[in-house]
């Protein structure tokens, strides 16, 4: 498909919408599902009565770098993100 060249005169833009389509939200939706998967184990795991002393001893350490490290990587999925409903704007 050949590109077209808009032109447009002072003051005037062109606004385009997008919306995502759904099937493009179920590879971000599996990833945060097993996310919080992993995280939930992880912190289980590390809280369990039946760890060894030194692991109960800091497993509140364990707990944080688990929640940290999952936050981390929703954020940068959050801004990585493109909005669905952006508007561009040429003038």
């Amino acid at each position: 498909m050949p590109s077209v060249l808009l032109k447009l005169v002072d003051d005037e833009q062109v606004v385009v919408r997008a919306r995502a389509h759904f099937r493009a939200l179920i590879p971000p939706l599996v990833s945060m599902l097993a996310t919080i998967a992993v995280m939930m184990f992880l912190i289980g795991y590390l809280g369990r009565p039946s760890q060894p002393a030194f692991v109960q001893h800091y497993s509140h350490i364990g707990i944080f770098i688990v929640w940290a490290v999952g936050d981390s990587f929703f954020s940068s999925a959050r801004s990585s993100r493109c909005s669905a409903g952006s508007i561009a704007s040429h003038t």
